[in-house]
């Protein structure tokens, strides 16, 4: 089979078109709709309903049911298609479980052909751990219709099917149990009758706190609490007990999320009514030692006194939950309100200034924010606030290396996929080419990864700039040593989703690609296959204006995105780069080998080199070679290094 298709002449590249290429393709996107990701938890009937239209999508197929096992016995969950003949029960009454039954074992994976009555019907069980969990039919017109590579697909779809059932139950199971976890947190029914009793309390605490001085000296006077002031001196005098006494307290920062919109929507007077609504709120649950203040716009402090760790952290998600119980009506609309909460503990120890204190609690509440999380207490151990700081600072230091053109450029090797690993890094190996990686050393002298740096550039708008630095850089290194071009046919430089859609940076391209001292031959520049579906406008006019100049492209995370093989054949690249996480994992699991076996296959059909990246060990590179991979990249063939110190230039360097 290599040998004819490694034959096939050009002019019979149509005829593979309308055939081969279009079973590839939707058996591809067959599979693909099956995938069901972490936040597609469907129901079953749901699922079930979706997966037997989609089955509808392949040629020749009427009609498709599924139907799974009960305690009672089998039940058809989802049918789809033309079940019905005139005059006749539908067809999908006809219980596949039981045919199953009378034709295979309990875990066997075989499927049964079935041919009456004038149409041909194929039975997949849906088999896990041995176990069959029910099955899915599907009718075809006429036996004609009937291909016998549908039997393998659809086996590989029931695997599909299966582990996304199984999936799905385990997780209705988990949501049960936090039903019942929710239900036990609200018979808190007890501790909030005794706080009840205590609110008066509270108020005469406040007003005897505010009684050695006028009201308008130490109340916010929109709503009535403690201002900055007076609520900074009550911490500080917690902070000082917690030193002092040992006595503990926690300072929260509570921020009304999105209060913004309701400003905008509604105007500013209603924004001030929601504030004094959360005021009052607070207020009346305020227990005889606690404070509360309005720290600022849509921001209020609190200060829980006189409670244990387990206490207050009970307390404090009661807090929120009756803040966000609210429903604000304004201008006709109803806005749900919602909060979220930092939360700083005053203990022995640890125990900086009033500023300090009050600057986690908002470094808290931010982080809470983000993450749409329940209250979160601040801690330097923690290892994502930790991330969060370190992220940060490393902000700083890639904005400064973009500036100051100080960024390091790392060179990883793309191979032939007959070469042998040992091999790669000697003198006298001819690369086939090598994909530029940017790289950066932090103020300790250690290494930023290039996906730490690209993770903070495409979060702050950076990536165009960032894109053109390195681009100039690569230009500049080669043109210093034009003998490296000999070991290497090309670079690939790759470029963000950012630069692929910005006009600006296509006339940037092209004007450094024309003055550069070295051909356009030996640059290939990498395109993400997302970037280019989500600009495919965009994507096509870059890649035609370089290419009329003598350079080439090539997809990268090939398989990643969800229509790139509809628009595959408008994109006029030269490489498709399989995507790594297909390829890290085909030595163990055959879906992956399915898949990647069939991104190869379509794209020799399109007469594209294919490229292979995370390439890891011997078995993987075996496999690929088996497929007729192209070229191979990752760490078993060679691991970045500086652009300097790779093969070529590094020999051109020695010989100066």
């Amino acid at each position: 089979m290599t040998e004819e298709i490694e034959t096939t002449k050009t002019a019979e590249y149509p005829q593979l078109l309308s055939s081969e290429m279009v079973s590839l393709i939707e058996s591809l996107s067959l599979i693909r709709r099956l995938v069901t990701t972490d936040n597609e938890q469907f129901e079953e009937s749901v699922f079930c309903k979706r997966v037997t239209d989609t089955l509808l999508h392949l040629s020749g197929i009427s009609a498709s049911c599924i139907s799974l096992m009960t305690d009672e016995g089998s039940r058809c969950i989802a049918c789809s298609g033309d079940l019905t003949e005139q005059g006749k029960e539908p067809r999908c009454l006809l219980d596949p479980i039981e045919v199953m039954a009378n034709n295979a074992g309990p875990g066997d994976r075989k499927a049964v052909l079935l041919t009456q009555g004038g149409h041909c019907r194929l039975i997949v069980p849906l088999v896990y751990v041995g176990k069959r969990l029910g099955s899915f039919t599907l009718d075809y017109p006429t036996p004609g219709d009937f291909q016998p590579w549908h039997e393998q697909l659809f086996r590989l779809c029931a695997d599909i099917v299966t582990q996304s059932l199984v999936f799905g139950r385990e997780v209705r199971g988990m949501r049960r149990d936090l039903v019942q976890q929710d239900m036990k947190l609200h018979h808190f029914d007890t501790t909030l009758r005794h706080e009840t009793l205590r609110r008066q309390s509270a108020e005469s605490a406040l007003l005897r706190n505010l009684s050695e001085g006028d009201d308008n000296t130490y109340l916010d006077q929109e709503t009535g609490l403690l201002n900055r002031a007076a609520f900074t001196h009550q911490l500080q005098a917690a902070a000082d007990r917690a030193q002092e006494l040992d006595q503990e307290s926690f300072l929260l920062l509570l921020d009304i999320d999105h209060f913004q919109i309701i400003n905008e929507v509604a105007g500013h007077e209603a924004g001030d009514q929601l504030i004094r609504m959360v005021a009052h709120l607070l207020s009346g649950e305020l227990l005889p030692d606690d404070h509360c203040s309005r720290l600022g716009a849509d921001e209020f402090g609190l200060l829980l006194q006189g409670l244990t760790a387990s206490e207050a952290m009970d307390r404090i998600r009661y807090l929120q939950n009756r803040v966000n119980g609210l429903v604000f009506e304004a201008m006709g609309e109803r806005f749900s309100i919602s909060a979220s909460i930092g939360v700083v503990h005053l203990h022995r120890m640890d125990c900086p200034d009033v500023k300090e204190l009050i600057r986690r609690a908002y470094s808290a509440c931010t982080f809470a924010q983000e993450l749409h999380h329940s209250p979160h207490l601040f801690s330097d151990s923690d290892s994502r606030m930790s991330k969060r700081h370190y992220q940060s600072r490393k902000l700083v230091q890639v904005i400064h290396a973009i500036e100051e053109d100080t960024l390091e450029l790392y060179c990883q090797p793309i191979v032939e996929a007959g070469i042998s690993a040992n091999t790669v890094d000697a003198e006298e190996t001819r690369f086939y080419s090598g994909e530029i990686l940017v790289r950066m050393h932090d103020e300790k002298g250690e290494l930023i990864s290039a996906g730490e740096i690209l993770q903070l550039v495409e979060r702050y708008g950076l990536s165009i700039k960032l894109d053109q630095r390195v681009v100039a850089k690569t230009l500049r290194e080669l043109e210093k040593h034009p003998a490296a071009l000999r070991k290497l046919d090309h670079v690939a430089i790759n470029l963000s989703a950012q630069s692929v859609s910005s006009e600006e940076f296509h006339n940037f391209l092209l004007e450094i690609v024309r003055s550069a001292r070295i051909g356009p031959e030996k640059l290939c520049f990498e395109i993400t296959e997302t970037a280019a579906i989500l600009n495919i406008d965009a994507a096509s006019r870059l890649i035609t204006s370089l290419k009329g100049l003598g350079c080439s492209f090539a997809l990268d995370d090939f398989g990643s995105g969800h229509a790139s093989y509809l628009y595959l054949r408008d994109l006029d690249v030269d490489y498709l780069k399989i995507d790594g996480e297909f390829v890290r994992a085909m030595a163990i699991d055959p879906v992956n080998q399915t898949l990647v076996k069939t991104m190869v296959d379509m794209g020799k059909i399109l007469g594209k080199k294919i490229v292979a990246e995370y390439v890891e060990n011997e078995i993987t590179l075996k496999l690929l070679r088996e497929l007729r991979v192209d070229l191979v990249q990752g760490y078993f063939l060679g691991r970045p290094k500086p652009l300097v110190e790779c093969p070529g230039i590094r020999h051109h360097r020695s010989n100066k």
